[in-house]
């Protein structure tokens, strides 16, 4: 349920069909995170009042979860001994840590370089270094010969060996599903898209399946808030290995949205409101 504070009454109430049992709210982007006993973790847009994202992967109950402070990452753990880490904005689970004693509950550090997590039956926080900040450190560091990504290693990685002798990292299934996605071609690219509506008719569009004017007049139909949202989404991820268009997913949807604002720009289309919209992305970029 969504309460007006100022108004003293319900403002919105949404049928899940099962319990909730944790919730998270990222004040900054409007999103709600709720974990339910059915093991799914559903994202809602407060402003909007509907659900914008559905991540689906635990098979056990869930501890925590957490927003990065960008909100771009959640991060989810289970009793089903997994960390896992969701892009919100492209919509899918891009890692997953195994552990032997689940996760009870974790936080992030507001500039993302370290996460905290406590364990069943373990007595301390333990706390886990993030590898890609990590990297971007060394690299500053060495700029002339900068070192290579560790393929296999997990997102996030422990400060400590183990977790008094009992954690041990077993290999990802995940991981191969990453890798079988990153060799992919345009078409793969295009199935890994967001389940959202404005991802759905700006890729129609593009493919002529629909009119122009058809996502044109959703975007306007949208409240700022909602289109700030669906704009934050449109992550670049920072990858040192420049890799082309074609094995990077994240750029797709970019690559649309320019192809759509140099469309419209072109043909005087809505000018005053497309400039809007671009303003509007490149605040968010």
């Amino acid at each position: 349920m969504v309460w007006d504070f100022k108004g003293r009454g319900l403002k919105s109430r949404w049928e899940i069909g099962c319990a909730v049992v944790k919730i998270v709210y990222h004040r900054s982007n409007g999103l709600l995170a709720t974990a339910t006993n059915d093991f799914v973790i559903r994202l809602f847009d407060v402003g909007a009042l509907r659900m914008v994202r559905k991540f689906e992967g635990h098979i056990d109950r869930v501890t925590d979860l957490c927003f990065s402070k960008d909100g771009k990452w959640l991060l989810t753990s289970s009793m089903d001994g997994t960390l896992r880490i969701w892009d919100v904005s492209l919509a899918r689970q891009i890692d997953a840590i195994h552990v032997d004693v689940s996760v009870t509950a974790l936080s992030l550090s507001p500039n993302m370089d370290v996460l905290a997590t406590t364990h069943v039956d373990q007595n301390g926080v333990y706390l886990w270094v993030n590898q890609t900040i990590s990297y971007v450190i060394k690299v500053r560091n060495k700029p002339i010969e900068p070192p290579k990504k560790a393929e296999k290693a997990p997102f996030f990685l422990p400060s400590v060996p183990t977790l008094s002798g009992q954690i041990v990292f077993e290999p990802s299934d995940i991981s191969s599903e990453k890798k079988i996605a990153e060799g992919d071609k345009l078409e793969n690219r295009r199935s890994d898209l967001p389940h959202s509506h404005f991802l759905q008719l700006l890729q129609s569009s593009a493919e002529k399946k629909v009119v122009i004017s058809a996502f044109t007049n959703y975007i306007k139909s949208l409240s700022s808030s909602t289109l700030d949202v669906e704009l934050r989404m449109l992550q670049i991820i920072d990858d040192d290995n420049e890799q082309g268009p074609d094995t990077r997913p994240d750029l797709f949807p970019i690559e649309l949205l320019f192809d759509y604002f140099i469309h419209e720009t072109s043909c005087i289309n809505n000018f005053e409101f497309i400039q809007s919209v671009i303003r509007l992305f490149l605040k968010n970029v």
